[in-house]
């Protein structure tokens, strides 16, 4: 029959692998943002403050914005899920977020 110290211990155990977790998760996702060329051209472009898009003058499609925002949009339901909690969000990607 499983005890108090035994159940501690598996409790501990889970927080630390879903905090690995997170942060694994994070990793992975700060790497595609930064690996899609795409995405740093638009981020420069809003940074900058240039039209984004080609029906504007810009130099990206629907197709090409649509994607950038949904990478945030996919964070946003990580973060929602509790698969990604705010610490993480924030630290490798607040940044990002608030240009």
């Amino acid at each position: 029959m499983p005890t108090a110290v035994m159940w501690s211990s598996f409790y501990q155990t889970l927080n630390v692998t879903k905090g690995v977790a997170e942060i694994n998760l994070g990793r992975d996702l700060v790497q595609q943002y930064f690996d899609n060329e795409k995405f740093q051209e638009i981020a420069k472009a809003i940074n900058d403050c240039k039209v984004i898009y080609k029906g504007d003058g810009g130099a990206f499609t629907y197709q090409d914005i649509n994607e950038f925002l949904g990478f945030f949009d996919e964070l946003g339901l990580y973060h929602r899920r509790k698969a990604l909690d705010y610490e993480i969000v924030d630290n490798f990607f607040g940044g990002m977020i608030l240009e």
